[in-house]
């Protein structure tokens, strides 16, 4: 029986309370990416509908580990010295005791993985204060902390000290079944704007956020329909870090005077698969691996932007 994709994606390593901030890290130990819009994290309130919403870190490729901490995601990034590619979300404020509980939910509230932990409440397992715990091969998926460890500087995962001497190896997991480095090509894409519909034109902005130059041929855009190849992005060619790029409904000349863009902006005009007001955003690279996405609608999610 195939293994569902939701189910690649595991708890691999946490610290509940540190100098260098409280996180979570997920990791996706599958061959497929997986979306997480609409997914949520809780304590052992085990309740997806008040849980922390992950949305936000989009789309998770075969291998890569993503972040969650209490404190500002750039703070955590500094403290631990990783690059613009690994994924952080921050601010979460469910957070987490010396005894709780660790629960990850997919986008139909279904219970993905769960940690339940505590060293008085289990004898003889980890407590990690001021250093973080990750999971050991045989414990991947299993709620049982006693197939966990404490890390070290320098131990089997590579755990570094933080900024504040708190050993942790946050961003990166040897559970993983797949190769993957975020800091290895230093382009990174992302969705950074949109309007589904206006005067000036309907649009969607993309900007390289990584630190490298990123050559998109190959590209393409698609809506909720997420039909891989549907709207061929070739044309931008290399985006620079830093750079936006712009594709819209109306003709490149007109957007560009509409907004008083100069002719350095690029912008690919024409976009028949229009956004409506409840759609999808998706980002594809050109092997057809799923890169960013945006699921948005405020009749779906209630108190959101319109």
């Amino acid at each position: 029986m195939a293994i569902p994709a939701s189910a690649q994606m595991r708890i691999t390593e946490w610290m509940y309370s540190g100098g260098d901030g409280e996180f979570i890290e997920l990791t996706n130990v599958g061959g497929d990416a997986i979306s997480l819009a609409g997914w949520t994290y809780d304590d052992d309130s085990a309740d997806p509908t008040q849980g922390f919403d992950l949305s936000a870190l989009g789309v998770v490729q075969p291998g890569e580990s993503v972040v969650l901490t209490e404190i500002d995601a750039e703070l955590f990034r500094g403290n631990y010295n990783l690059c613009s590619g690994v994924k952080i979300l921050g601010g979460y404020s469910n957070n987490l005791g010396r005894a709780d509980q660790i629960n990850l939910f997919d986008a139909a509230d279904q219970l993905v993985d769960r940690l339940t932990y505590g060293d008085q409440t289990f004898p003889g397992t980890i407590r990690t204060q001021d250093a973080s715990g990750w999971v050991s091969a045989a414990g991947l998926g299993l709620d049982d902390v006693a197939q966990w460890t404490l890390s070290t500087v320098g131990d089997a995962e590579g755990s570094l000290a933080g900024s504040n001497g708190n050993p942790a190896s946050p961003g990166r997991s040897t559970r993983a079944t797949v190769p993957y480095d975020p800091c290895a090509n230093g382009g990174v894409l992302r969705i950074t704007e949109y309007m589904y519909s206006g005067t000036d034109g309907e649009f969607i902005e993309f900007s390289n956020t990584g630190n490298a130059p990123l050559n998109v041929v190959g590209w393409s855009y698609s809506d909720s329909a997420r039909l891989v190849g549907d709207v061929d992005l070739s044309a931008y060619a290399i985006i620079q870090p830093g750079e936006s790029v712009i594709l819209t409904e109306s003709s490149a000349s007109d957007f560009r005077q509409a907004w008083g863009l100069c002719e350095g902006t690029k912008v690919i005009g024409g976009l028949s698969s229009n956004l409506g007001r409840s759609d999808e955003i998706n980002l594809y690279d050109a092997q057809g691996n799923a890169i960013d996405q945006l699921t948005y609608g405020d009749q779906s999610f209630p108190g959101t932007i319109r």
